[in-house]
């Protein structure tokens, strides 16, 4: 994404002041960059997911452009601290992180909800690139959440558990639904499940381990769901289980 060089501020910026590029391959990094990098007075890079082939080439093109320092990393959060969660790593793995360290150190900024998450990109990844606070907008408005609240009925009902919030193994799922299990509940309750986006195979295992210990109590949601969808199931949640070992779920966390 690229800040167009009539702008002096990051502040207040509507949607026209910026370019927004997806890259889905090297041709057309390559090809974006020669178009919009020279002539933009900035660029911000979301995530850095990107495998270290692409890593090189953008540090590469960054050089020949010369700007080099003139971006910022939004920092999702999966992209940092992954790694530093296993104890030991492929050849493929190493050389990706590595590619990363050398890519951020020259940042000009790094922008996170939480400054936690930049002083670690400071530690982990040797950067000087100044903290910046921002985030995302978050897909559930809580005035929509609000307004299913007020929808919901009063009455005694099925007890809600909401357990973690994608399809990713830093949630931890066996652990949430072994623990429960333990718990021996008597309320008539529901484990409520997001597993609409990540690794659709851990997904796969998630629903057949939940189904095995708590047959139709266990809903998976395996789809995208729409904002306004999305706010009355939240809405109806009354226990939430994130048992996450690095920032992750601020959506849900933030909106429950």
């Amino acid at each position: 994404m690229y800040r167009n060089k009539k702008l002096k501020a990051f502040d207040y910026l509507s949607k026209n002041s910026f370019i927004f590029l997806k890259i889905n391959s090297l041709r057309d990094l390559v090809r974006h960059l020669r178009e919009y990098a020279p002539r933009s007075n900035h660029i911000f890079i979301h995530s850095l997911f990107y495998n270290p082939q692409t890593l090189l080439m953008i540090k590469i093109m960054f050089k020949i452009l010369k700007c080099d320092g003139n971006f910022s990393w939004i920092l999702w959060g999966a992209e940092i601290y992954n790694y530093y969660l296993k104890s030991m790593h492929s050849p493929v793995s190493w050389l990706y992180n590595r590619r990363k360290k050398l890519f951020v150190r020259n940042a000009y900024s790094v922008i996170a909800l939480l400054e936690e998450d930049y002083h670690f990109v400071r530690e982990k990844f040797r950067t000087r690139a100044k903290y910046s606070y921002a985030f995302y907008p978050n897909v559930v408005f809580l005035e929509n959440l609000d307004n299913a609240m007020a929808r919901t009925e009063k009455e005694k009902r099925v007890k809600k558990i909401l357990a973690g919030n994608s399809a990713s193994e830093t949630n931890n799922h066996f652990e949430i639904l072994r623990s429960l299990k333990k718990l021996n509940i008597k309320d008539n309750f529901e484990i409520v499940c997001p597993l609409s986006y990540g690794n659709e195979e851990y997904a796969s295992r998630v629903i057949n381990y939940g189904k095995s210990l708590y047959g139709e109590r266990f809903k998976a949601l395996t789809q995208l769901l729409v904002p306004d969808e999305y706010s009355l199931i939240l809405s109806e949640v009354d226990i939430a289980i994130f048992n996450f070992k690095r920032q992750q779920g601020m959506g849900n966390i933030i909106a429950l």
